[in-house]
């Protein structure tokens, strides 16, 4: 925000929204930052990922786990490589 009256410029990060994990302990916590960080909806997700809406809502509130078969397409999504 720039104030031209007085010459001042603020600067400052923007505050993450209410949705966004405080702590990333779960795979639906980093699930759930890394589709807020590129900005995609549950819905979007969702169809990139193959899988219905409430899917997505059910991983990100750790109400469910993602079926060893999606797995993969999760981990690649999240930017995770998993150990060997």
């Amino acid at each position: 925000v720039a104030l031209s009256f007085c010459g001042v410029t603020l600067r400052g990060q923007k505050p993450l929204p209410a949705a966004y994990p405080r702590e990333l302990k779960t795979l639906g916590d980093r699930l759930r930052k890394r589709r807020l960080d590129l900005g995609l909806t549950q819905g979007q997700l969702a169809a990139r990922l193959g899988v219905d809406e409430t899917t997505i809502n059910n991983w990100e509130r750790n109400r469910t786990t993602p079926a060893r078969r999606m797995l993969p397409r999760v981990l690649l999504f999240i930017d995770h490589a998993p150990r060997r």
